[in-house]
């Protein structure tokens, strides 16, 4: 039997149970649209003061990217590893970033606003709702490629989880993947991003916009428009609940599926 088996029949089993929440959710939207509406208030910021949000966390990343990259080329660590904890400084350094700007704004941090089990919950109820998509997205996108004779190019990322032969680097990519990753890059996208537009510019640009960038940020074609529909599902998601806590939870449930698929054998090529 293919020892892939059982990772496909896993996988499988999520997009069906997502497919069937996709579609019951369309239903109750489609019968009760008022129980969609937007829970998330406005954002009561200059456009000066959003400049400055994201700048600070930019420089925040920028800062901590540096740092990391000149400290570590000093230590006997391997370059696998480097790479990991580099990226990792960079996530670091926009929180820090984006805490600095509320703790002087003297606004809440956006990841101190949560509800516990029911925004765990929601995010995995997100996770499963955006599987289908994604997957659908991704078989069509890579046939177009494969039409153009265009390569499918692993990240960056998923090649090292797969032949680094380092496992402190392995480890660590996991940790980064799971936990440093998504609190950065919802704070930044959604917490930052789509927040600010959502009541200054048409709809369909607020959740096009980050989406686009949040895509971009993981610079790879092969990858670009599954993960364009997945920033559009968070940051639905995160209209409707009110919470930055709903779409992190996704996020890094999304990432570690995404982890276990590869270590399953699935979803490398």
């Amino acid at each position: 039997m293919d020892n892939t088996f059982p990772a496909v029949g896993a996988e499988v089993t999520l997009v069906f149970i997502g497919a069937l929440l996709l579609l019951k959710t369309f239903a109750r939207y489609k019968s009760k649209p008022a129980e969609f509406d937007s829970h998330l208030n406005h954002w009561e910021i200059t456009i000066s003061d959003f400049i400055l949000y994201c700048f600070i966390a930019i420089a925040g990343a920028l800062f901590f990217q540096v740092i990391s990259s000149f400290t570590l080329k000093h230590t006997s660590i391997d370059s696998d590893s480097r790479l990991v904890l580099t990226a990792a400084g960079m996530d670091l350094g926009i929180l820090c970033g984006v805490y600095v700007f509320h703790h002087f704004k003297e606004e809440q941090f956006p990841l101190f606003i949560h509800k516990g089990f029911k925004t765990l919950t929601s995010g995995l109820v997100t996770l499963l709702i955006a599987l289908p998509l994604v997957f659908g997205v991704m078989f069509i996108w890579q046939a177009i490629l494969n039409a153009f004779h265009i390569p499918i190019v692993k990240q960056e990322m998923v090649d090292l989880l797969m032949n680094s032969k380092f496992p402190f680097a392995r480890n660590t990519l996991i940790l980064v993947a799971v936990i440093a990753a998504p609190c950065a890059e919802e704070s930044i996208f959604r917490a930052g991003l789509f927040r600010y537009l959502r009541t200054r510019a048409p709809r369909w640009v607020a959740l096009l916009i980050p989406a686009l960038l949040f895509a971009a940020a993981h610079g790879s074609l092969t990858y670009f428009p599954p993960l364009v529909v997945l920033g559009i599902v968070f940051a639905l998601a995160y209209e409707q609940t009110g919470t930055i806590g709903t779409t992190i939870v996704a996020h890094a449930l999304f990432n570690l599926n995404s982890i276990l698929m590869v270590i399953g054998g699935v979803g490398g090529s």
